[in-house]
């Protein structure tokens, strides 16, 4: 793409940041942070953002929604690994300066998130043992040392992809 064409649409991008930040959630609006993005995106490369722009690009991005837009056409927020790989030193700022975003404030699991985790492994863990009940004797009735026995014999199963990782469904 020639400079100035690129230049005709980091004008044309800016112009709609500017409706993006006084009129959130407009008609068309994923289309608009879509075509920002990554018209913004490209710029940045050639140094054709202000600074006061890349400001508003970042308070943006605190949106979860436009957040998730933004990853679509920017692989390097999606990624650590690529962004790892730029060279424009602007895409780089730029990067570091959007990690406050990126890194969700996920809050620490409470007790009846782990019960439920913990059910829930138990279950796959079951599910192995009631499949190979069902195979073996076409019934569900074994007794509690049958089922300890097939426990044990797919933890140490040797064929791959029956239980390779049969130890993740222990609690350590």
């Amino acid at each position: 793409m020639s400079t100035t064409s690129i230049q005709a649409r980091t004008r044309q991008a800016l112009k709609t940041l500017g409706l993006l930040e006084t009129r959130p959630k407009m008609d068309d609006w994923g289309t608009n942070v879509l075509f920002v993005y990554e018209t913004l995106w490209e710029a940045l490369e050639h140094e054709l953002v202000a600074d006061t722009e890349i400001d508003t690009l970042l308070r943006l991005l605190n949106d979860t929604e436009t957040l998730a837009l933004a990853r679509n056409v920017i692989p390097e927020l999606r990624d650590t690994r690529e962004a790892a790989r730029l060279t424009a030193l602007p895409k780089i700022r730029f990067i570091e300066r959007a990690q406050p975003a990126l890194v969700p404030n996920v809050p620490h699991a409470d007790a009846a998130d782990l019960a439920t985790y913990k059910a829930e492994k138990n279950a796959l863990y079951d599910a192995d043992a009631y499949r190979t009940m069902l195979f073996l004797r076409r019934t569900e009735r074994f007794s509690e040392k049958e089922m300890d026995d097939i426990r044990e014999w797919l933890d140490k199963c040797p064929v791959k992809g029956i239980r390779a990782e049969g130890a993740e469904f222990h609690d350590p």
